[in-house]
């Protein structure tokens, strides 16, 4: 794991008022269960919203699969670094549906797609968001290492409070005005609105 990993592990168990985790290296109960539930909180804060820090365009090309779909004929594997699709840019809009890590569409590729990817170097998350993952984070392991009952929900709560303001940090990323070629009273997850 990495140093800012590391310190969003810190931070966790600060939050959960428990002893400090040492390193991620140590061979601790506490170091074993952050290093395992760190990956899966960090990448669940990443998909829950449209982040600007974690958007990426990604070209693909079609893929060969075993069984066609007859309403969504072509197929595009989706790389593993994506988390959650936000949009398949294409005039016109083709209809699509994700099996697995494929990308059904009835249009022929090569597709572009945009997506909130996986970022494993969290130098690159902004400090908002990287404090959000550690209250998420210090969440999920507080049954296991707070000693008060009632920790968890107290720190989900918190979270929700570190989401809304990471959230308002990370909102100006883009013009404001549509971009897309919608109506600009079409309400979908446009970059003003607070998405979730």
């Amino acid at each position: 794991m990495s140093i800012a990993a590391s310190s969003i592990a810190q931070q966790a168990f600060r939050y959960m008022e428990t002893s400090e985790l040492a390193s991620f290296g140590d061979d601790s109960d506490q170091a074993r269960a952050a290093a395992e539930q760190f990956p899966q909180t960090r990448n669940a804060a990443l998909a829950r919203a449209d982040w600007s820090f974690a958007s990426e365009l990604i070209s693909l090309s079609e893929a060969q699969t075993a069984v066609a779909d007859p309403d969504l004929p072509y197929a595009f594997v989706l790389p593993s670094r994506v988390l959650k699709l936000r949009e398949v840019k294409a005039d016109p809009r083709p209809r699509w549906r994700i099996d697995r890590r494929l990308l059904r569409a009835d249009m022929a590729g090569p597709i572009l797609i945009r997506a909130t990817v996986q970022i494993d170097d969290e130098t690159k998350l902004p400090a908002e968001f990287q404090n959000y993952v550690s209250r998420r984070l210090a969440a999920a392991l507080s049954p296991r290492f707070a000693s008060a009952a009632n920790r968890a929900r107290l720190l989900m709560e918190a979270a929700e409070a570190d989401f809304e303001e990471a959230l308002l940090a990370d909102r100006a990323q883009a013009s404001a005005e549509r971009w897309d070629g919608r109506d600009p009273t079409y309400s979908d997850d446009w970059v003003g609105e607070v998405v979730r």
